[in-house]
């Protein structure tokens, strides 16, 4: 179960992370530890003490995040391969992560960016945006993405990462000039 963790325990977890529950289904309990509160779980500022010798690490804290995975809205099993797919509608990709993995936020296998090109005005995207929606066609060589901010519908092909589109409809909204 895709999520956005808030009280993440990582470096800048202040703002929360994306995080992937894992659930044993024979039993109803998880497969990760269980969180506990600690000195690191919240930030209070930026504590220099917590920072290795390179500058890049956090001393005891688990690594930090993909940011593809960043505001998770939809998730789709691909049985074929044991994997995960998900909608990161925070930077418009689908990530494709090991099932199998204790941790699988920490396991993403695929990348299949949406977005190829921004307005220069807003920086929205023109097509791809905000990914939401996911279907994966029989064979599972194909995923169908609903993106509902530029209301296309992706069909990629998971082996070639080629990405063919519909686009549905226009913005209902008339521009403000």
């Amino acid at each position: 179960a895709p999520r956005h963790a808030l009280g993440a325990r990582a470096g800048f977890g202040w703002w929360g992370a994306p995080t992937v529950d894992v659930l044993d289904v024979a039993t109803g309990r998880s497969l990760q530890p269980v969180r506990t509160v600690g000195k690191f779980s919240e930030m209070d500022g930026f504590d220099l003490r917590l920072w290795s010798a390179s500058w890049q690490d956090w001393v005891d804290l688990p690594p930090e995040p993909r940011l593809s995975l960043v505001h998770p809205r939809a998730v789709v099993y691909r049985r074929s391969t044991d994997t995960l797919l998900v909608a990161g509608e925070g930077f418009d990709t689908v990530s494709e992560l090991d099932a199998r993995a204790a941790d699988p936020s920490l396991a993403v296998l695929e990348l299949y960016p949406l977005v190829d090109e921004y307005d220069p005005f807003g920086d929205f995207p023109t097509r791809g945006g905000a990914p939401s929606g996911l279907a994966l066609s029989a064979d599972e060589g194909a995923l169908f993405v609903w993106c509902r901010t530029t209301f296309d519908v992706a069909r990629v092909d998971l082996a070639t990462h080629e990405t063919t589109w519909l686009h549905v409809v226009d913005d209902g909204l008339s521009d403000v000039g």
